[in-house]
């Protein structure tokens, strides 16, 4: 008979080992499958982030090319990419001020050479107060000089866009809406989802799956003649907003189409190279940069104030060599022969003889009429 403090059953120490021990191995092994799982989905995303990268890096020049578009929150802009809008803006006093405004363009024309071009053809110290921001539509061009423009006193408002509003339509299938838009709704209407989106984009494999999506989606809009008549009429009435505003600040509206290298007539090797990725969106941007130069010049006499429009698709018609950076941007010799053109179609507008002063030199550029 078993007493309570009789020793355990031999058998039943052994079986309940036995059971331990096989619990212990199933844990060890669940373990060990988990981390090779893991391993080999690390090793497989890595082959495919590595694989990514030097494509992207092949076809795009660097390996980060189109992962992380930076952008700061901007109030009522929704976004900026530069801190412009910021700046101390000296006084104004006797000199002539230019206000620019536009997307990358627009930002990356140097103030220097812009103010120099004018002062020869003004005969005058002419300033310039740059607000281009990247990525701008006409829209955000607007808002901006309403809040960070009409207070620099601008003697002449200078645009120069296009591109923008139809690539950013063909991203988003929005008219009148920056790329930007979707990123910021989804921080505030889907915080999880911007989270795991804020690590994810870290990586150029899951940002050529996005981008592969959102080619797709460009190619319907490409297709879709109603969201590319309604972006034309945006940017017609945008710019007919800009020029009341420009006129309400006693200045003159200067209304410039950016050069767009798919349409550049003497397209050289360095450049066919540079528009290849590209392709695919040329010809729906192209055609709709001459639809906007269409709307521009049929609206002239909507216009309220004074205004010119300059078609900067022409600008390096006569220019051998490169110019081109990318579809939309140039060289810095290239910058300076873009502000030359500005100012001498400007000249055959008769701009500069209601606007220079009198120059001591009678055969200057320039120069008002006696």
């Amino acid at each position: 008979m078993k007493t309570e403090n009789s020793p355990a059953n031999p058998e039943s120490m052994e079986t309940g080992k036995e059971l331990s021990g096989k619990a212990a191995h199933k844990i060890r092994s669940g373990w060990a499958k988990f981390w090779l799982a893991t391993f080999s989905v690390v090793l497989v995303f890595g082959l495919l982030e590595g694989a990514a990268r030097i494509y992207v890096a092949k076809v795009y020049g660097k390996s980060t090319f189109g992962m992380m578009w930076k952008f700061s929150y901007e109030p009522f802009t929704l976004m900026r990419t530069n801190d412009k809008f910021y700046r101390e803006i000296p006084p104004k006093g006797d000199n002539y001020r230019i206000l620019l405004l536009g997307g990358s363009t627009a930002d990356l024309m140097p103030d220097a050479m812009i103010s120099a071009t004018f002062s020869k053809a003004l005969n005058r110290k002419v300033d310039v107060v740059n607000l281009g921001q990247g990525g701008f539509v006409l829209n955000q061009e607007l808002v901006a000089f309403a809040l960070h423009g009409i207070k620099t006193k601008p003697d002449l408002v200078l645009t120069i866009d296009g591109a923008n509003d139809l690539m950013n339509t063909a991203k988003t299938g929005k008219p009148g809406l920056p790329y930007s838009n979707d990123f910021i709704a989804m921080a505030v209407e889907k915080p999880i989802t911007n989270a795991v989106f804020g690590i994810l984009r870290h990586s150029q494999f899951v940002n050529c799956l996005n981008k592969l999506r959102e080619r797709q989606f460009e190619k319907k809009v490409h297709a879709d003649q109603t969201l590319i008549n309604q972006t034309v009429d945006l940017v017609g009435e945008a710019h007919l907003s800009i020029s009341s505003l420009a006129h309400g600040c006693n200045a003159p509206h200067v209304m410039v189409l950016q050069p767009y290298l798919h349409l550049r007539k003497t397209i050289v090797p360095e450049e066919k190279s540079i528009i290849a990725p590209f392709l695919y969106r040329g010809e729906y941007t192209g055609k709709g940069m001459l639809r906007i130069l269409e709307r521009l010049e049929s609206q002239r006499a909507q216009h309220v104030g004074e205004s010119y429009l300059i078609d900067g698709l022409k600008a390096f018609d006569t220019t051998t060599g490169l110019v081109f950076k990318d579809e939309a941007h140039f060289t810095e010799p290239a910058k300076q022969i873009f502000c030359d053109y500005i100012v001498s179609e400007l000249t055959k507008q008769g701009f500069f003889q209601k606007h220079a002063l009198p120059s001591k030199d009678p055969n200057s550029a320039g120069a008002a009429p006696h």
